[in-house]
């Protein structure tokens, strides 16, 4: 029997890519015979989608913040006149 964690990581790894063409369809064909594994893939995809989004909403701020450090609330800083007058 597997375990959960087990199971868990089969999953991530078939998400990943991480299988081999083989493995990947064996996997394939256990979903078919099995809904409550294909529903537990669903599952994982989705967490998997939203803790990118997540991760990338996250990055997004970040980068946000730094540009208002380098540029200034109104944009017009001595590093932006220096970057100016390189271009």
């Amino acid at each position: 029997m597997m375990t959960l964690w087990n199971e868990s990581r089969r999953i991530d790894r078939f998400l990943s890519g991480w299988m081999s063409k083989r493995q990947a369809e064996v996997f394939k064909k256990q979903l078919h015979k099995h809904p409550e594994l294909a529903d537990k893939v669903r599952w994982q995809k989705r967490t998997l989608q939203l803790v990118r989004l997540s991760a990338r909403r996250q990055l997004k701020k970040e980068l946000r913040q730094i540009e208002a450090q380098l540029l200034g609330p109104e944009g017009d800083t001595p590093l932006k006149n220096q970057i100016t007058q390189i271009w």
